[in-house]
């Protein structure tokens, strides 16, 4: 079962509140899905909420570290400031 934003979330709380996270912070077995290999897949919170109501739909985008320092700031921020977790994703 993939794990989501639920999951990661007392990972993300323990995060300093900063503009930007550095490798050393957020590729880390807390946040590490899956490893073959090199090759290395870790938990970003994005592309976690639906739209039902969106008119396109855009497949295969993959994140990668930028993207997934941006999703990890606004997330941190949004846990900080008590957003809903809609609000976050």
């Amino acid at each position: 079962m993939r794990k989501t934003f639920d999951h990661y979330q007392a990972v993300i709380k323990r995060l300093p509140l900063t503009e930007s996270y550095d490798k050393k912070q957020l590729l880390i077995n807390d946040f590490l899905v899956d490893r073959e290999g090199k090759l290395e897949i870790y938990y970003a919170p994005h592309n976690e909420y639906i739209n039902g109501e969106a008119k396109v739909m855009i497949v295969g985008i993959t994140p990668g570290f930028q993207q997934m320092n941006a999703a990890m700031v606004a997330a941190k921020k949004g846990l900080t400031l008590g957003e809903t977790q809609e609000e976050i994703l």
